[in-house]
């Protein structure tokens, strides 16, 4: 019985995922593209009138420096920062309950993600639990809160997720690491920026994986069944983006112009495949 109802409701969200993949239903973000666009990103949410944020990254970006100089923009613009620097692969329950307790002890208005696919998740469903005053584990599932999550903004610093712009947040259990899906269309950034200087010391490896995980993405949501005119036409531009890119970035990775155009390419793969889904 569990079983018919399981395939019962994947059947519903799949003709749901049909019916509006050609409707606005899914707000894209305001995007800031381009060299140190990232600043440009804090000066909008400054305009927001936010007043605190909680940054959500990994210890390795805080201890390169490559965090300072959003955290000194921040200073200048006098927002009250807090960092979570704790964001591991595949988060788990345990790590986002920290990440959201902080955030409740510091009343940070927004959040902002700089990070790969698993700091964009863990930010979301922080995001989500804090206005809703719900713990992680009650939001898994579709649909699962009745207000609007936190204002929550992105950094991507890899170009192969889409995290930014989809409403799938995943979060693993602490013992067995399987995984759980926060599915809500308003978890999507209110704004991102595709900022290269964040991805120019990728390695090879890392910069071929996470390109060939964007190329896959707009793959599938281009031949699936859900798809629309305006899915097909993000997912065509990704994969032309990635394979003129892609080698480029892999030999030569400080080369700004690749990544500016393999992060845009990550970026569309995601709003493609976050409406026509994957498969």
């Amino acid at each position: 019985m569990n079983d018919f109802f399981g395939k019962l409701l994947n059947y519903v969200w799949m003709f749901c995922l049909k019916l509006t993949a050609s409707l606005p239903l899914i707000k894209e973000p305001k995007l800031f593209e381009g060299e140190n666009s990232s600043l440009d990103l804090i000066d909008y949410m400054a305009s927001q009138k936010h007043k605190s944020v909680l940054i959500v990254t990994g210890a390795g970006l805080i201890r390169r420096g490559q965090v300072q100089p959003i955290i000194d923009r921040f200073a200048e613009l006098n927002i009250s920062v807090t960092i979570f620097d704790r964001v591991e692969p595949d988060p788990t329950f345990s790590i986002t309950n920290e990440a959201l307790n902080l955030l409740n002890e510091n009343n940070c208005q927004s959040v902002l993600a700089i990070g790969g696919g698993s700091a964009m998740d863990l930010a979301k469903v922080i995001a989500l639990s804090a206005s809703n005053k719900k713990k992680p584990e009650k939001l898994t599932g579709y649909f699962k809160a009745l207000k609007k999550p936190l204002p929550f903004y992105a950094i991507p610093t890899t170009a192969g997720t889409g995290s930014e712009v989809t409403v799938i947040s995943v979060i693993s259990d602490n013992q067995t690491k399987s995984k759980s899906f926060v599915i809500d269309p308003r978890t999507a950034s209110l704004a991102t920026a595709l900022d290269p200087v964040f991805m120019i010391t990728i390695p090879p490896a890392l910069t071929a994986a996470t390109g060939m995980d964007a190329l896959t993405h707009a793959i599938e949501a281009y031949v699936g069944r859900n798809g629309s005119a305006y899915t097909d036409e993000q997912a065509l531009a990704a994969i032309r983006l990635i394979f003129k890119n892609l080698p480029i970035a892999f030999k030569d990775g400080s080369n700004i112009e690749a990544r500016s155009a393999l992060a845009l390419a990550s970026y569309k793969a995601g709003l493609a495949f976050t409406k026509a889904s994957l498969g």
